[in-house]
Protein backbone atom coordinates (compact mmCIF):
# COMPACT_ATOMS: atom_id res chain seq x y z
CA UNK A 1 0.00 0.00 0.00
CA UNK A 2 2.36 2.55 1.19
CA UNK A 3 4.52 1.95 -1.90
CA UNK A 4 1.51 2.60 -4.39
CA UNK A 5 1.31 5.57 -2.46
CA UNK A 6 4.56 6.68 -3.25
CA UNK A 7 4.15 5.64 -6.73
CA UNK A 8 1.45 8.32 -7.04
CA UNK A 9 2.71 11.31 -5.15
CA UNK A 10 5.76 11.10 -7.20
CA UNK A 11 3.28 10.66 -10.35
CA UNK A 12 1.65 13.92 -9.27
CA UNK A 13 4.68 15.92 -8.92
CA UNK A 14 5.80 15.01 -12.22
CA UNK A 15 2.18 16.29 -13.54
CA UNK A 16 2.69 19.55 -11.29
CA UNK A 17 5.90 20.69 -12.74
CA UNK A 18 5.15 19.96 -16.21
CA UNK A 19 1.93 22.55 -16.15
CA UNK A 20 2.39 25.24 -18.87
CA UNK A 21 2.66 28.86 -17.41
CA UNK A 22 -0.45 31.05 -18.35
CA UNK A 23 -0.41 33.79 -20.45
CA UNK A 24 -1.00 37.05 -18.31
CA UNK A 25 -2.17 40.46 -19.11
CA UNK A 26 -0.16 43.75 -18.23
CA UNK A 27 -1.42 47.80 -18.03
CA UNK A 28 0.66 50.69 -18.47
CA UNK A 29 -0.51 54.12 -18.44
CA UNK A 30 1.43 57.36 -18.70
CA UNK A 31 1.03 59.37 -15.63
CA UNK A 32 -0.14 56.29 -13.23
CA UNK A 33 0.45 56.65 -9.42
CA UNK A 34 0.00 53.18 -7.80
CA UNK A 35 2.62 50.78 -7.09
CA UNK A 36 3.69 50.73 -10.51
CA UNK A 37 4.06 46.71 -11.04
CA UNK A 38 1.42 46.74 -14.10
CA UNK A 39 -1.37 44.24 -12.10
CA UNK A 40 -4.24 46.35 -13.43
CA UNK A 41 -5.20 50.54 -14.91
CA UNK A 42 -4.56 51.91 -10.93
CA UNK A 43 -1.04 50.17 -10.43
CA UNK A 44 0.02 50.23 -14.17
CA UNK A 45 3.13 50.89 -15.22
CA UNK A 46 3.84 54.41 -16.27
CA UNK A 47 5.69 53.65 -19.51
CA UNK A 48 6.38 50.50 -21.31
CA UNK A 49 8.76 49.09 -19.14
CA UNK A 50 12.67 48.06 -20.28
CA UNK A 51 11.90 43.80 -20.16
CA UNK A 52 8.89 42.14 -21.49
CA UNK A 53 7.71 39.08 -20.64
CA UNK A 54 7.18 36.12 -23.18
CA UNK A 55 3.65 34.93 -24.15
CA UNK A 56 2.02 38.33 -21.93
CA UNK A 57 -0.13 40.94 -23.30
CA UNK A 58 0.50 44.52 -22.46
CA UNK A 59 -2.66 47.01 -22.76
CA UNK A 60 -1.47 50.76 -23.50
CA UNK A 61 -3.62 53.59 -22.48
CA UNK A 62 -3.96 57.04 -24.01
CA UNK A 63 -1.25 59.23 -23.20
CA UNK A 64 2.65 59.99 -24.20
CA UNK A 65 5.23 57.56 -24.41
CA UNK A 66 8.96 57.20 -25.18
CA UNK A 67 10.99 55.37 -27.52
CA UNK A 68 11.50 51.51 -27.04
CA UNK A 69 14.07 48.66 -27.43
CA UNK A 70 12.25 45.42 -27.76
CA UNK A 71 15.52 43.05 -26.87
CA UNK A 72 13.76 40.46 -24.88
CA UNK A 73 15.26 36.83 -24.62
CA UNK A 74 13.57 34.47 -26.91
CA UNK A 75 11.71 31.27 -25.73
CA UNK A 76 10.97 29.41 -28.35
CA UNK A 77 7.49 31.12 -30.44
CA UNK A 78 6.14 32.74 -27.35
CA UNK A 79 5.01 35.80 -28.60
CA UNK A 80 4.88 39.81 -26.83
CA UNK A 81 1.82 41.40 -27.55
CA UNK A 82 1.50 45.19 -26.71
CA UNK A 83 -2.25 46.71 -27.89
CA UNK A 84 -3.54 49.83 -27.23
CA UNK A 85 -6.48 49.80 -24.78
CA UNK A 86 -9.55 50.48 -26.39
CA UNK A 87 -13.76 50.15 -24.98
CA UNK A 88 -14.15 47.04 -26.04
CA UNK A 89 -10.61 45.36 -25.80
CA UNK A 90 -8.58 46.25 -22.71
CA UNK A 91 -8.26 43.54 -19.76
CA UNK A 92 -9.09 43.74 -16.52
CA UNK A 93 -11.55 46.37 -14.97
CA UNK A 94 -9.77 47.18 -12.18
CA UNK A 95 -9.22 50.47 -12.44
CA UNK A 96 -9.98 51.10 -15.65
CA UNK A 97 -11.61 54.43 -16.95
CA UNK A 98 -12.70 54.90 -20.30
CA UNK A 99 -10.79 58.25 -20.48
CA UNK A 100 -7.89 55.91 -21.41
CA UNK A 101 -9.15 53.81 -24.18
CA UNK A 102 -11.00 56.81 -26.22
CA UNK A 103 -8.07 58.28 -27.74
CA UNK A 104 -4.52 57.64 -28.77
CA UNK A 105 -0.72 56.50 -27.21
CA UNK A 106 2.25 58.18 -28.76
CA UNK A 107 5.00 57.17 -28.64
CA UNK A 108 7.83 59.19 -29.11
CA UNK A 109 11.11 58.58 -31.37
CA UNK A 110 12.07 55.45 -32.76
CA UNK A 111 11.34 51.86 -31.78
CA UNK A 112 14.11 49.19 -32.27
CA UNK A 113 13.32 45.65 -32.91
CA UNK A 114 16.32 43.69 -31.91
CA UNK A 115 14.65 40.06 -31.83
CA UNK A 116 11.73 38.70 -33.30
CA UNK A 117 7.79 37.24 -32.21
CA UNK A 118 6.09 40.17 -31.30
CA UNK A 119 2.62 42.13 -32.06
CA UNK A 120 2.04 45.83 -31.99
CA UNK A 121 -1.26 46.59 -32.89
CA UNK A 122 -3.31 50.09 -32.47
CA UNK A 123 -6.58 48.67 -32.82
CA UNK A 124 -8.20 51.30 -33.94
CA UNK A 125 -8.39 53.43 -37.46
CA UNK A 126 -10.80 55.16 -39.42
CA UNK A 127 -11.24 52.84 -42.20
CA UNK A 128 -13.38 55.87 -44.39
CA UNK A 129 -9.91 57.76 -44.24
CA UNK A 130 -6.39 56.02 -43.99
CA UNK A 131 -4.62 59.06 -43.51
CA UNK A 132 -6.28 60.70 -40.30
CA UNK A 133 -3.59 60.36 -38.02
CA UNK A 134 -5.27 60.85 -34.91
CA UNK A 135 -7.99 58.22 -35.26
CA UNK A 136 -5.33 55.52 -35.22
CA UNK A 137 -4.34 53.82 -31.94
CA UNK A 138 -0.81 54.39 -32.04
CA UNK A 139 1.38 57.52 -33.16
CA UNK A 140 4.84 57.48 -33.91
CA UNK A 141 6.84 60.81 -33.34
CA UNK A 142 9.88 61.06 -35.46
CA UNK A 143 11.27 63.63 -32.66
CA UNK A 144 13.92 64.45 -35.18
CA UNK A 145 14.76 61.05 -35.97
CA UNK A 146 15.56 59.72 -39.11
CA UNK A 147 14.48 56.25 -38.56
CA UNK A 148 11.22 55.44 -36.94
CA UNK A 149 10.66 51.69 -37.10
CA UNK A 150 13.58 49.79 -37.23
CA UNK A 151 14.37 45.86 -37.40
CA UNK A 152 17.31 44.91 -37.48
CA UNK A 153 20.30 43.11 -34.94
CA UNK A 154 23.26 42.88 -36.71
CA UNK A 155 23.99 39.38 -37.51
CA UNK A 156 20.86 38.05 -35.89
CA UNK A 157 17.58 37.17 -37.55
CA UNK A 158 15.03 38.88 -36.61
CA UNK A 159 11.22 37.03 -38.23
CA UNK A 160 7.66 37.09 -37.07
CA UNK A 161 6.72 40.44 -36.26
CA UNK A 162 3.08 41.99 -37.08
CA UNK A 163 2.74 45.80 -37.22
CA UNK A 164 -0.83 47.08 -37.30
CA UNK A 165 -2.85 50.30 -36.53
CA UNK A 166 -0.38 53.01 -36.52
CA UNK A 167 0.06 56.16 -37.91
CA UNK A 168 3.52 57.18 -38.22
CA UNK A 169 4.71 60.96 -38.46
CA UNK A 170 7.92 60.80 -40.05
CA UNK A 171 10.14 63.90 -41.14
CA UNK A 172 8.21 65.57 -44.26
CA UNK A 173 10.42 66.73 -46.82
CA UNK A 174 13.35 68.89 -45.99
CA UNK A 175 16.18 66.14 -47.19
CA UNK A 176 19.50 67.30 -47.11
CA UNK A 177 21.78 67.32 -49.46
CA UNK A 178 24.02 64.42 -47.69
CA UNK A 179 22.89 60.81 -47.75
CA UNK A 180 21.08 59.96 -44.73
CA UNK A 181 18.76 56.68 -43.48
CA UNK A 182 15.10 58.75 -43.23
CA UNK A 183 13.40 54.94 -43.64
CA UNK A 184 9.72 55.03 -41.86
CA UNK A 185 10.44 51.39 -41.60
CA UNK A 186 14.15 49.57 -42.37
CA UNK A 187 14.54 46.50 -42.26
CA UNK A 188 18.58 46.09 -43.63
CA UNK A 189 21.42 45.48 -41.12
CA UNK A 190 23.84 45.36 -44.01
CA UNK A 191 24.89 42.37 -42.30
CA UNK A 192 25.61 39.96 -45.01
CA UNK A 193 22.54 37.61 -45.11
CA UNK A 194 20.35 37.75 -41.62
CA UNK A 195 17.49 37.86 -43.84
CA UNK A 196 13.81 38.44 -41.71
CA UNK A 197 10.96 36.19 -42.29
CA UNK A 198 7.29 36.14 -41.51
CA UNK A 199 7.19 40.21 -41.21
CA UNK A 200 3.49 41.94 -41.49
CA UNK A 201 2.57 45.38 -41.88
CA UNK A 202 -1.15 46.04 -42.15
CA UNK A 203 -3.50 49.23 -41.47
CA UNK A 204 -0.67 51.40 -41.31
CA UNK A 205 0.00 55.28 -42.41
CA UNK A 206 3.13 57.13 -42.98
CA UNK A 207 3.44 60.76 -43.64
CA UNK A 208 6.81 61.94 -45.27
CA UNK A 209 9.85 59.56 -45.19
CA UNK A 210 12.22 59.02 -47.56
CA UNK A 211 11.90 54.82 -48.43
CA UNK A 212 8.77 54.23 -46.58
CA UNK A 213 9.17 50.45 -46.43
CA UNK A 214 13.01 49.71 -46.80
CA UNK A 215 12.59 45.79 -47.20
CA UNK A 216 15.80 44.57 -47.75
CA UNK A 217 17.31 41.23 -45.83
CA UNK A 218 13.35 39.59 -45.88
CA UNK A 219 11.43 37.20 -47.33
CA UNK A 220 7.97 37.63 -47.78
CA UNK A 221 7.27 40.84 -46.34
CA UNK A 222 3.92 41.85 -46.31
CA UNK A 223 2.52 45.67 -46.74
CA UNK A 224 -0.97 45.68 -47.21
CA UNK A 225 -4.43 48.32 -46.72
CA UNK A 226 -2.19 50.79 -45.68
CA UNK A 227 -0.99 54.57 -47.11
CA UNK A 228 1.62 56.32 -47.64
CA UNK A 229 1.96 60.45 -48.66
CA UNK A 230 4.51 63.11 -48.98
CA UNK A 231 7.44 60.35 -49.46
CA UNK A 232 10.39 62.93 -50.62
CA UNK A 233 13.92 62.10 -52.30
CA UNK A 234 16.39 64.19 -53.74
CA UNK A 235 20.10 63.21 -55.96
CA UNK A 236 21.39 61.50 -52.87
CA UNK A 237 18.61 60.52 -50.81
CA UNK A 238 16.57 58.44 -53.94
CA UNK A 239 13.48 57.43 -52.52
CA UNK A 240 11.02 54.21 -52.87
CA UNK A 241 7.95 53.49 -51.23
CA UNK A 242 8.55 49.94 -50.96
CA UNK A 243 12.51 48.95 -51.37
CA UNK A 244 12.60 45.35 -52.30
CA UNK A 245 16.30 46.08 -54.24
CA UNK A 246 18.92 42.99 -54.01
CA UNK A 247 17.25 41.06 -51.43
CA UNK A 248 13.56 40.99 -50.40
CA UNK A 249 12.17 38.61 -52.64
CA UNK A 250 8.63 37.46 -52.54
CA UNK A 251 6.73 40.34 -51.16
CA UNK A 252 3.45 41.12 -51.16
CA UNK A 253 2.49 44.47 -51.32
CA UNK A 254 -1.41 44.83 -51.32
CA UNK A 255 -4.52 46.88 -51.38
CA UNK A 256 -2.38 50.21 -50.14
CA UNK A 257 -3.22 53.47 -50.82
CA UNK A 258 0.34 55.75 -52.40
CA UNK A 259 -0.25 59.58 -52.86
CA UNK A 260 1.93 62.51 -53.41
CA UNK A 261 5.58 61.20 -53.47
CA UNK A 262 8.79 62.45 -55.10
CA UNK A 263 6.70 65.16 -56.82
CA UNK A 264 9.80 67.33 -56.01
CA UNK A 265 12.40 64.82 -57.69
CA UNK A 266 14.48 61.67 -56.05
CA UNK A 267 12.16 59.33 -56.96
CA UNK A 268 13.44 55.93 -58.82
CA UNK A 269 10.16 53.22 -58.29
CA UNK A 270 7.70 53.19 -56.04
CA UNK A 271 8.58 49.56 -55.69
CA UNK A 272 12.13 48.96 -56.33
CA UNK A 273 12.53 45.20 -57.13
CA UNK A 274 16.02 44.76 -58.97
CA UNK A 275 17.49 41.25 -57.79
CA UNK A 276 14.32 40.80 -55.69
CA UNK A 277 12.03 38.27 -57.59
CA UNK A 278 8.32 36.80 -56.28
CA UNK A 279 7.09 40.07 -56.32
CA UNK A 280 3.22 40.07 -55.78
CA UNK A 281 1.32 43.77 -56.26
CA UNK A 282 -1.82 44.26 -56.56
CA UNK A 283 -5.22 46.21 -55.69
CA UNK A 284 -3.23 48.75 -55.03
CA UNK A 285 -3.95 52.43 -55.99
CA UNK A 286 -0.91 54.71 -56.48
CA UNK A 287 -1.61 58.33 -57.71
CA UNK A 288 0.35 62.03 -58.13
CA UNK A 289 4.07 60.73 -58.23
CA UNK A 290 6.99 60.96 -60.01
CA UNK A 291 10.21 58.52 -60.85
CA UNK A 292 12.81 58.13 -62.96
CA UNK A 293 13.03 54.06 -63.17
CA UNK A 294 9.34 53.14 -63.53
CA UNK A 295 6.22 52.97 -61.08
CA UNK A 296 7.09 49.25 -60.34
CA UNK A 297 10.67 47.95 -61.61
CA UNK A 298 14.28 49.23 -61.48
CA UNK A 299 16.98 50.64 -64.01
CA UNK A 300 19.56 47.63 -64.93
CA UNK A 301 19.79 44.18 -63.01
CA UNK A 302 16.66 41.86 -62.85
CA UNK A 303 13.94 40.05 -61.39
CA UNK A 304 11.47 37.31 -61.94
CA UNK A 305 8.39 36.06 -61.30
CA UNK A 306 6.96 39.04 -60.10
CA UNK A 307 3.09 39.46 -60.82
CA UNK A 308 1.80 43.31 -60.99
CA UNK A 309 -2.10 43.30 -61.68
CA UNK A 310 -5.19 44.59 -60.56
CA UNK A 311 -3.74 48.00 -59.71
CA UNK A 312 -4.69 51.50 -60.69
CA UNK A 313 -1.83 54.37 -61.23
CA UNK A 314 -3.02 58.06 -61.82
Amino acid sequence: MSAMLGRCLVTAVLVLSGAPVLAANHYIRAGAKGDGKGTDWTNAYPTIPASLQRGDTYYVADGDYGSHVFNDPLSGTLTITIKKATASDHGTAVGWDPSYGDGQAVLKSQLHFMQGYYVLDGQTRNEADWFAASAYGFRLDHNNQDGNIVIQNYGVPISDITIRYIYVDAIYQNLPSTTIRRYAVDTDGYDGGSTAKRLLFSRMCVRGSNNVWFLRTTEGAIVEYSGSDGAAGNGTNHGEIVNLYYSGSNAIIRYNIFKNAYLAGGGTALVAITYANGLQFYGNLAMDFGVGDGAVGFLGGDASHCRIFNNTFV
